[in-house]
């Protein structure tokens, strides 16, 4: 119930439900944005990409080929 918020629909006087729960983005990421973190051009970003999914504001999805590479 603290997740969705009760709001009365004025369209044939029917209540009903909004959910505004917020959906994280999922990113696909492949083997050059990990090594970007190792090279000097694209480090800084890089980090900031990986805190942001520490922080549980994005989710990464990887490919079963990029888990056999690292």
């Amino acid at each position: 119930m603290s997740e969705n918020l009760f709001a009365q629909s004025w369209f044939k006087g029917a209540p009903f439900i909004v959910n505004f729960e917020i959906m994280i983005k999922r990113v696909y990421i492949d083997t050059s944005v990990v090594g970007g973190q190792f090279d000097k051009e694209f480090s800084n970003d890089t980090i900031h990409f990986f805190n942001a999914v520490a922080n549980g504001q994005l989710i990464i999805v990887v490919s079963d080929l990029l888990e056999a590479e690292l």
